[in-house]
């Protein structure tokens, strides 16, 4: 559903996915690595109609998405780093939509986080890098 949106375009296509993702997610206890899998992709799906919408609910659901990631990984984990990162752009984003300073502090704090715990030849590191330059 969600590469049919991409090619499509079709809002409709993206809302059936971020469906399918939550029924997937109550299907998996708490403990099971797929748990968290699949709240990553869930997290991914509500961030893509944000971008879309704009919609500060889904916003609202990627921030508490990643903080639940966060808590039940281990630190220095890929997925809580990611995690991480992901917070760090949430909050950013609702910075701009709102302009509460505090939310950019926390997501350059946040963002040096992430970077602090990615390796120096990791692939995501420029796009960890780009983010925190356009937040300062």
């Amino acid at each position: 559903l969600y590469r049919r949106y991409v090619r499509l375009g079709k809002l409709s296509d993206l809302n059936a996915a971020i469906i399918r993702v939550e029924t997937a997610i109550d299907t998996y206890a708490a403990g099971n690595p797929s748990h968290n899998d699949m709240l990553n992709v869930q997290s991914d799906l509500l961030r893509e109609r944000f971008g879309r919408l704009g919609g500060m609910r889904d916003l609202e659901l990627v921030e508490g998405i990643n903080e639940e990631i966060v808590r039940r990984s281990r630190t220095g984990d890929p997925e809580s780093t990611r995690a991480i990162a992901y917070l760090g752009v949430v909050l950013y984003k609702r910075f701009e939509r709102i302009g509460t300073l505090g939310d950019l502090q926390k997501a350059i704090k946040l963002t040096e986080e992430a970077l602090t715990a990615t390796p120096l030849d990791h692939p995501d590191r420029a796009a960890g890098l780009s983010n925190l330059g356009g937040m300062l």
